[in-house]
């Protein structure tokens, strides 16, 4: 049995109990699909997430490919929470993971999706500019963050923390 087909129908405390039992020993794919269940609990997924960043930066790759696949499922905000922690401890990565960030949040934008979808991503392309400083990727953050922001004009209720970062990113902010 998977990781995931272990958690699925538990309680949250389960969840929480059985990931941080199963997930040092679960393979990264397993991890990564454990991620994308509907409604994880919280300490589940902390426990997955330690599990993805602490083990090698080339689970990087896993991450990646899982997000772009399929940036608008269960399960994206950690695996982007993910991947700011191996930016964070592996500079290797930094690029890649920026790259990602920013196609992700250009696929839920590009599908439609809203502030509270995408804004996950600018969020967390923020935060990796208060990591490190400029990123080089500056123009196709500035971009992602504008189309953000106009998303976010035509919305009754925005994502006002991924507005305020993607304000930050632009060079609007106040």
């Amino acid at each position: 049995m998977t990781l995931a087909e272990g958690l699925r129908g538990l309680n949250e405390d389960e969840q929480g109990t059985l990931a941080r039992k199963a997930a040092p020993a679960a393979p990264p794919k397993e991890l990564i699909e454990a991620l994308r269940i509907p409604r994880l609990g919280e300490w589940a997924q902390l426990h997955i997430v330690y599990e993805l960043t602490h083990r090698s930066p080339s689970l990087a790759d896993d991450i990646v490919h899982s997000l772009i696949a399929q940036p608008l499922g269960p399960g994206t905000e950690w695996l982007g929470e993910a991947l700011v922690q191996i930016f964070q401890h592996e500079p290797s990565t930094r690029t890649q993971i920026v790259r990602a960030l920013i196609d992700a949040g250009d696929a839920v934008l590009d599908a439609g999706g809203n502030t509270h979808e995408a804004g996950k991503f600018v969020a967390q392309i923020a935060e990796c500019v208060k990591l490190v400083g400029a990123l080089p990727e500056v123009r196709e953050v500035t971009q992602l963050a504008r189309r953000l922001l106009d998303t976010a004009a035509s919305e009754a209720d925005p994502y006002l923390f991924a507005v305020t970062a993607a304000k930050r990113l632009t060079g609007d902010a106040q």
